[in-house]
């Protein structure tokens, strides 16, 4: 059995985009903000990636959701489903910062094919999506 362990989302699925309000929205009991080091964050244009770095200085910045326990099951196999768990990305469990404390959560990380191409991508240099939303620099609006 896996480890029931928070959520730590970083793109559309943190609250005010739309896969926050079809898939986590009215699931969770609690929600923090939170910072992840050792990855770096890419754009896909309507959506971000994260993928492993070897610069231990890269932040990204996100939200950390405990998702009720009775939901919990139906919940992590409707995010595996959306984000193409394990091909497109893989679930990984990795330590969060959140304030003066660290937890342990699940982040979803992008495969390897897309690590191997990260210089083909569009950086979201402070790792940042919703600042980089906000600030215009995405160039597509359906997410």
């Amino acid at each position: 059995m896996e480890e029931k362990l928070p959520i730590f989302v970083y793109g559309t699925l943190m609250s005010g985009f739309g896969n926050y309000m079809r898939l986590l929205h009215g699931h969770y009991t609690t929600t923090q903000k939170g910072c992840i080091h050792g990855f770096e964050m890419v754009s896909l244009g309507g959506f971000p990636m994260i993928l492993n770095s070897e610069l231990t200085d890269k932040v990204v910045c996100g939200e950390l959701f405990w998702i009720n326990q009775e939901e919990y099951d139906q919940v992590l196999h409707n995010l595996d489903r959306l984000e193409g768990h394990p091909s497109f990305y893989i679930r990984t469990k990795v330590p969060v910062i959140v304030g003066q404390d660290v937890c342990n959560a699940y982040v979803y990380v992008g495969s390897k094919d897309y690590t191997e191409r990260k210089d083909t991508f569009n950086k979201v240099a402070d790792g940042d999506w919703r600042k980089y939303v906000e600030t215009g620099q995405r160039n597509h609006t359906w997410c």
